[in-house]
């Protein structure tokens, strides 16, 4: 059964920036004052578009989270990749799912479903123009952005680097009258991940009770800066010394290939469960579900581990486009290591390319990680079992356990 709502409080008069002057300057207060409104009743269909990669998606479910308490009737959609929707199907505050593709492609998809507002906090050009053809009531965007030309309400300011993602992305609910707090003792309450499927059968081997489960995530697909492969293989090495930990390897069937060129022990099986490539989004949802926290660079598996109440551990560079005051994960168990000083000499920040090591982030070794993030867990397992000392078992070994990926 859908789980009910109790609506908010009346409509609120529509709005602009808490600070427009601030934000974008004269300019932008004067067409925030012409974006004025007020919304006339509920609501009926609300598209929020995000078409970028995982952790984009999971910090954008909060909006929808917040539409939901005000509008308990207003049926909402997420628009982004196909390969999200496991994501959004896990979430308690979303009615369907639309290919942002399709939109982009026919604006008349919008108006079919009746949309009545239209959300694109991660601007993108193509979608703004369709919500425009599509003639979308309620359309807004980032007033210092190219994507306002398309937009009816707007919201203004320069730049996401100081101050987290999440703040931003609620800003765009201003206009809509919503309050933009964030109620981050409550990850279901902020993220709605309550239609998670438990593990199947074939997958529970790779958890054990006894020890504390943790998820080693090496890889970004190129949208973090990553710490070195060699350096998930240090830890992983201290952490069998430890006899506390099962450990689990995770990530694409292209990324277990990169791994296999850089540090191929770590998939073979000594210290870590090896599931690199065999896992769908929805049995990977199920896996974080199941473990007590997971351990990446920058990258969506550690906002999802947030999202689901794990241990959210990240490691960051040096370069601000990246760090964890814009992109950390949100949530009570989340931790961070960032390091410390410039990228490298005579720079104060990473090339502008992602994925492979920064110099900066190379500085981090296993042992500061092993002190400052993943040992600090053991005092706080999400189920709150005791996770008993002791010499390594033989429980690291991988197991076909029927994946398909």
């Amino acid at each position: 059964m859908p789980k009910q709502y109790a609506a908010e409080p009346a409509e609120l008069a529509v709005e602009g920036s808490s600070s427009p002057e601030q934000a974008g300057g004269a300019g932008a207060a004067r067409w925030l004052r012409r974006a004025r409104g007020r919304l006339s009743s509920c609501p009926r269909q609300v598209v929020i578009v995000n078409p970028h990669g995982l952790g984009d998606a999971v910090i954008t479910l909060p909006l929808a989270g917040r539409i939901r308490r005000r509008w308990p009737q207003t049926r909402i959609h997420f628009a982004g990749k196909p390969e999200l929707q496991g994501l959004v199907d896990a979430c308690e505050f979303f009615d369907g799912f639309i290919d942002s593709r399709t939109i982009a492609q026919d604006p008349r998809l919008l108006t079919e479903l009746g949309t009545d507002i239209f959300l694109n906090p991660f601007p993108d050009d193509d979608l703004a123009r369709a919500a425009f053809a599509a003639r979308v009531p309620v359309r807004v965007g980032n007033l210092l952005r190219r994507t306002a030309l398309y937009c009816n309400r707007f919201v203004a300011y320069n730049s996401t680097l100081g101050a987290h993602v999440l703040s931003f992305y609620l800003h765009h609910l201003k206009p809509l009258g919503l309050g933009t707090e964030w109620p981050v003792s409550d990850h279901v309450a902020l993220y709605g991940l309550t239609r998670v499927e438990p593990l199947q059968p074939g997958w529970r081997g790779l958890i054990d009770p006894a020890r504390f489960n943790l998820v080693l995530h090496p890889k970004s697909g190129g949208s973090g800066r990553e710490w070195p492969v060699r350096s998930y293989l240090d830890l992983a090495k201290a952490l069998a010394r430890d006899g506390r930990f099962r450990l689990i390897v995770s990530g694409s069937a292209q990324e277990r290939q990169a791994v296999l060129k850089e540090c191929p022990e770590l998939v073979s099986g000594e210290y870590a469960a090896d599931q690199m490539g065999k896992l769908g989004l929805s049995e990977f949802l199920s896996l974080l579900q199941a473990a007590d926290g997971v351990l990446a660079s920058s990258t969506g598996p550690v906002h999802v581990a947030a999202a689901l109440g794990r241990h959210a551990l990240g490691i960051y560079g040096a370069g601000r486009g990246l760090s964890p005051v814009a992109w950390a994960p949100v949530g009570l168990r989340a931790r961070t290591v960032r390091a410390e000083g410039a990228c490298k000499p005579g720079v104060g920040h990473c090339p502008r390319i992602k994925g492979p090591p920064c110099p900066c982030v190379m500085r981090i070794d296993a042992d500061q990680v092993l002190q400052e993030l993943v040992l600090p867990a053991l005092q706080d397992v999400p189920d709150g079992r005791a996770i008993r000392p002791g010499s390594r078992p033989s429980g690291n070994q991988p197991r076909d356990c029927g994946g398909s990926f």
